[in-house]
């Protein structure tokens, strides 16, 4: 007989054991967003509530729902929503639909209404669509670019400068502290910080205010200072 199978979580303690010391920054997970956008340090991150893999961008919602919706190729188009949020992972089912279907991205919506990539092609009228699967939660925001050997670019080669890192590579994600990052537009000190669903880039809203189209508000997190009136640097307090 030989091993099939690996255990991913060893034995980690015991019932009132402290595991950690203080407050805990960062978390080092694998990440895997399938191919379908760039894993860039200083965007903001998903990860499956199972599986502890994080994904740039995406849904947070616990991966049941039921659409209505279409799919021409490999884009789910959802026109209206039954129940839940279409999460990145979640195995769609209906009739016509390609059985094993998941939605490996987002398109644009937050969840809802809106278009999402798909890893089957295939074409299916307007009907019921059930997405059933795994949650997914707020990963953190990628940091420390310091630490990462680069891979390069196709452009430029293994040596060019660059804040992207490859699937499956090993990550840190900030969800505690202060940080450096690239709002895509204006930001006020106290402004609300965003991600966008489709590519995890943020910016940021009016205190208040809900989030944008195609966006998703990270959790507690501010414009901490350095404010701009155009896209560019901010430091940002999550």
């Amino acid at each position: 007989m030989f091993q099939s199978t690996v255990n991913v979580n060893s034995a980690f303690g015991v019932p009132g054991e402290i595991l950690f010391d203080g407050p805990t920054r960062v978390e080092s997970l694998i990440l895997n967003s399938l191919g379908f956008a760039s894993n860039v340090i200083g965007y903001a991150f998903t990860k499956n509530n199972q599986s502890n893999v994080a994904n740039v961008g995406g849904v947070i919602g616990t991966g049941a729902a039921s659409v209505t919706g279409s799919i021409a190729g490999t884009v789910l188009t959802v026109t209206a929503v039954g129940s839940g949020l279409i999460t990145v992972g979640a195995v769609l089912s209906g009739s016509g639909v390609t059985a094993g279907t998941t939605v490996i991205g987002v398109l644009t919506g937050s969840g809802g209404n809106g278009t999402y990539q798909v890893s089957a092609s295939q074409t299916v009228s307007s009907t019921t669509i059930t997405a059933t699967g795994t949650g997914s939660v707020f990963a953190g925001i990628l940091v420390n670019p310091k630490t990462y050997a680069s891979s390069g670019t196709l452009a430029g080669g293994t040596l060019a400068p660059s804040l992207i890192l490859p699937d499956n590579y090993q990550g840190e994600f900030m969800t505690t502290g202060v940080i450096c990052v690239n709002s895509t537009g204006a930001a006020n000190i106290g402004d609300q910080v965003q991600f966008n669903c489709n590519t995890g880039a943020l910016s940021c809203v009016a205190p208040g205010a809900n989030a944008s189209a195609n966006n998703i508000l990270v959790p507690n997190a501010s414009v901490f200072r350095y404010p701009t009136t155009a896209a560019g640097l901010v430091a940002i307090r999550v």
